[in-house]
């Protein structure tokens, strides 16, 4: 055998012995049990909430899926035909009636719930209130009726993915911005990793909004988790005229 059969076997010896343990831990699965813990029984289940077995006919069921739609009347009829225990009656992660209606952005639901009582600033099991929900999905009128009636708007966590300043950012709108920095919300909040508004707003490209920060005074030095600034973000994503903007 010459040299390069030789160096041809031997390339293929490498890669057996370096594969055939990835096949072995990758597929095991296939032919093996699963393994047990340390007292003999399977992996514990995820837990298991009152929810995944609901009544589609229930009266909570039919409750949130009216303030789902929109549809008041129906929401009114099922919450006379039953206790007034509906209205924070809690589905997915803690999520109330006011969270359903937040999200969906039905305002005037909005205004039925908080006029029937309906608590304004719950927190579910993720540390967001309904106002969260409702910037998450760009429904800034009720961001604002619910900060009227008392919602706290510079709630932080240390999961948070979901902030009103992220939100503004996410949908593009300086206007959002301002309102939430005239309202107390602090520019300099961080989020995920460490970014501020403003590393959003540059990875993004979004021109308007990091001269608006810039304007009313955001740190545009600010760094992220990851030792990297606005400016960084802007680059890494190919916005030159936002890298000039910041460089200026």
């Amino acid at each position: 055998m010459g040299r390069e059969g030789h160096l041809a076997v031997g390339l293929l010896s490498g890669f057996v012995a370096f594969s055939l343990p990835l096949i072995f831990h990758d597929t095991r699965h296939l032919w093996r049990p699963e393994a047990a813990d340390n007292n003999g029984e399977s992996p514990p289940s995820p837990p298991h909430h009152h929810y995944h077995e609901e009544d589609a006919n229930a009266p909570e069921a039919r409750f949130r899926r009216a303030i789902n739609d929109g549809n008041l009347e129906e929401a009114k009829a099922v919450l006379a035909e039953n206790s007034r225990e509906l209205l924070e009656a809690e589905h997915y992660h803690g999520n109330t009636p006011m969270f359903e209606a937040a999200r969906s952005g039905h305002i005037e639901v909005v205004r039925w719930l908080l006029a029937e009582g309906a608590e304004v600033d719950k927190v579910n099991e993720w540390g967001d209130a309904p106002v969260q929900e409702a910037a998450t999905m760009g429904h800034f009128d009720i961001v604002w009726l619910l900060a009227d009636r008392g919602a706290n708007l510079t709630r932080t966590h240390d999961n948070l993915h979901s902030g009103l300043l992220l939100s503004a950012v996410r949908h593009r709108s300086v206007d959002a911005l301002r309102q939430l920095h005239e309202r107390g919300v602090d520019l300099s909040t961080r989020h995920w990793n460490g970014n501020t508004v403003l590393h959003e707003a540059a990875r993004t490209g979004e021109n308007e909004m990091v001269s608006w920060l810039i304007g009313n005074g955001i740190n545009i030095d600010a760094l992220n988790d990851s030792e990297e600034t606005a400016l960084v973000e802007a680059a890494q994503m190919g916005h030159f005229e936002l890298v000039s903007k910041l460089l200026d």
